[in-house]
């Protein structure tokens, strides 16, 4: 059997098939561009688009991707999803007023979208709910629905759970720098970025460069700093409040120490996307080892194709074999 190059693939779906090959499975790249790839398995021809086969119920992974919708059906099961609506931009005043009556302790985001792209959580008044959605439209082509929703205090994990029970867990910290007296913040991020391509060109890491945009000029203005400025020795800084890796964000395994009940949460997440086999679960908590039952926790989304670079290759902690976990519920005996 031949063995297919597998550079060119998206980082999830190359360990997914790295798997596979392991396992003896033969795989074919039918359009790399379009992550159309066959595998034959056990006798069993599919194919695989990224990392889903036909095997992944349609409905399920439609209103996961919905954000309102998943809300409400996590609200129903009675598993905790902060309060929100959906807007549009035909509805602005609606939305702003929706924000002022909750002291604009809310979140921006897209209804449907991924990656941290579009999403505010440094909301103080109503412009920075225009500035917010003008923003979103503007890279839309004029049109989307997005939601408000009440933000919720904590960090931010994501908890990847399949239906055979396997889990990770791990934690994800929003971008930032550690001044050393000398550069400023912009060099320090250019540095940060340099090592971490270096690092992924010798041994691999889901590490992504830190962005800068707009949101991080506007994160520092409002907290009296510029990119120009030079930290001092030591000073960690943050660059934005979203803690998407695709944006930055460091991620630090914590599947040894997560409270049994953040799996138990998690498993009855999956069981409210019944066809689904694995499910990411983004989980707000201000501590995940203690019993959430406790604590005001909050379940921000659900993704019904979690991505597993961050597990396997974790800026801090131990790897997760998380492509293992994949393989055995979309390939089974």
């Amino acid at each position: 059997m031949t063995v297919p190059d597998l550079h060119h693939l998206h980082t999830n779906q190359r360990l997914l098939l790295e798997e596979l090959l392991s396992r003896g499975a033969e795989v074919e790249i039918i359009d790399a561009q379009r992550e159309i790839v066959r595998v034959i398995y056990r006798g069993r021809a599919r194919y695989l688009i990224d990392r889903t086969t036909s095997e992944v119920a349609h409905v399920p992974a439609v209103l996961a991707a919905d954000k309102f919708m998943t809300k409400r059906i996590l609200r129903e099961a009675g598993i905790r999803a902060p309060d929100g609506e959906i807007f549009s931009e035909d509805t602005l005043h609606e939305a702003v007023e929706f924000a002022r009556q909750r002291g604009f302790r809310v979140v921006f985001k897209p209804n449907h979208g991924s990656h941290g792209r579009h999403v505010e959580t440094d909301i103080r008044g109503e412009e920075d709910i225009e500035r917010a959605v003008e923003r979103y439209l503007s890279d839309s082509s004029g049109s989307g629905e997005f939601l408000i929703e009440d933000l919720v205090e904590g960090l931010e994990h994501r908890v990847f759970i399949t239906t055979k029970g396997d889990y990770a867990v791990l934690q994800r910290e929003p971008a930032h720098i550690v001044g050393d007296g000398i550069h400023t913040i912009l060099e320090l991020a250019d540095t940060e970025t340099e090592r971490r391509a270096q690092v992924k060109r010798k041994q691999g890491s889901a590490l992504c460069p830190i962005a800068i945009d707009s949101s991080v000029t506007h994160f520092l203005k409002r907290r009296g700093r510029h990119l120009g400025d030079v930290p001092a020795e030591g000073e960690k800084l943050y660059l934005r409040q979203i803690s998407n890796l695709a944006l930055g964000g460091i991620s630090r395994d914590m599947t040894d120490v997560a409270h049994p009940s953040v799996i138990r949460i998690a498993q009855d997440i999956l069981k409210c996307f019944e066809g689904l086999a694995v499910t990411g679960v983004d989980f707000m908590t201000t501590d995940i080892t203690r019993d959430q039952t406790g604590i005001d926790y909050g379940i921000i989304e659900v993704n019904a194709n979690p991505g597993l670079s961050m597990h396997v290759m974790p800026a801090i902690g131990d790897p997760r074999p998380v492509a293992k976990y994949l393989a055995d519920v979309m390939f089974p005996d």
